[in-house]
């Protein structure tokens, strides 16, 4: 840990929250939390004005750590993201040459809350299924839909459970049964799809609306399109709207499960994401039922500890703490 005070940046599709943390011992202590708009702007100037801020108030900040929706890539040996949902670029070389910073980490945004699972506070967390300090055996893993839909893996090394990126939602979407392979026709013919539909397809906002286009024949007193606003809104006045959400916390069930296994994730599932924060209530026993619908191993699935992180901000005091506790990128 070669910084004191340092800057971090959660950069999504709409807003980029920039955070201003005194690293410490244990957990950051948040100094600033401001958001920024992504549309209109550029990564370079609003960072530069982050900085500029953070230097007045707190004196020299040479570490940044940032948090970045979309797949990281090599070049030159340096990491860059070209954002999905974005017009923004982050590239670590023309960073470093275009600020003071002397040490930049670029984490994919589901890394930065996986870091952060390290250091939650009662508050942040809800719990679905066992207690936190349970099981010392395995990985962790999180899982999240918003956006998009995102997971990573954290393995523990020196009592540190360190995050590894993955694009893990676009794994191809499982179906099961004859309704799944209809709601995968109809999303094909509607959209011109080429490919198979992959997980993020249906976990997260983009999803939610495709599944009510779905079932909305079955139910023609009510709207027959809604965006995902309108669908969490009326989860409780509009019967399309509640099949819509069952539906969804069934596929997001077996996500979570499925992840768990091909992670060895046996330590914890933290599930994070806007969806998930809005609403709570999904995950009871409906996802509980379908997370352990699994024959011969529900016993082990049983035992996996499962947490809803409710923190909105959690991924930047999570950047804050990789910085603390990773000398190399991971």
């Amino acid at each position: 840990m070669s910084a004191d005070v340092v800057l971090t940046a959660d950069i999504g599709g709409t807003n980029a929250t920039f955070g201003v943390y005194r690293l410490t011992k244990d957990r950051p202590e948040q100094l600033r939390l401001v958001r920024k708009p992504t549309q209109h702007t550029q990564l370079l100037t609003t960072l530069k004005e982050e900085l500029a801020a953070a230097e007045r108030a707190y004196g020299p900040v040479t570490e940044a750590c940032l948090s970045v929706a979309g797949p990281i890539t090599l070049r030159d040996g340096k990491r860059h993201v070209a954002m999905t949902n974005a017009s923004w670029v982050v590239d670590e070389g023309a960073l470093l040459a275009q600020t003071r910073l002397k040490r930049i980490l670029i984490l994919n945004d589901f890394q930065a809350i996986g870091y952060a699972t390290n250091i939650l506070q009662e508050g942040e967390y809800r719990i679905i299924q066992g207690a936190r300090g349970g099981s010392q055996r395995g990985q962790r893993a999180c899982i999240g839909a918003g956006t998009d839909f995102g997971k990573c893996i954290l393995y523990e090394q020196n009592g540190v459970y360190h995050a590894l990126d993955t694009e893990g939602g676009t794994a191809d979407l499982p179906l099961y049964d004859e309704e799944d392979l209809a709601l995968a026709q109809f999303i094909i013919k509607e959209e011109g799809r080429t490919a198979q539909l992959c997980e993020g397809d249906l976990l997260s906002g983009r999803g939610l609306e495709r599944i009510y286009r779905f079932l909305s024949t079955h139910f023609p007193d009510e709207p027959q399109a809604l965006d995902a606003q309108g669908i969490t809104a009326t989860r409780t006045t509009n019967a399309c709207s509640a099949a819509t959400l069952a539906l969804f916390v069934k596929h997001y069930a077996r996500a979570a499960r499925n992840y768990v296994f091909n992670a060895g994730a046996w330590n914890g599932l933290y599930i994070a994401g806007g969806i998930a924060r809005r609403i709570p209530e999904l995950f009871s026993e409906a996802f509980l039922e379908e997370f352990l619908r699994v024959g011969r191993f529900q016993h082990v699935l049983a035992q996996v500890p499962l947490f809803l992180i409710t923190n909105y901000d959690i991924s930047t005091v999570g950047a804050a703490y990789a910085l603390a506790v990773t000398e190399v990128v991971q």
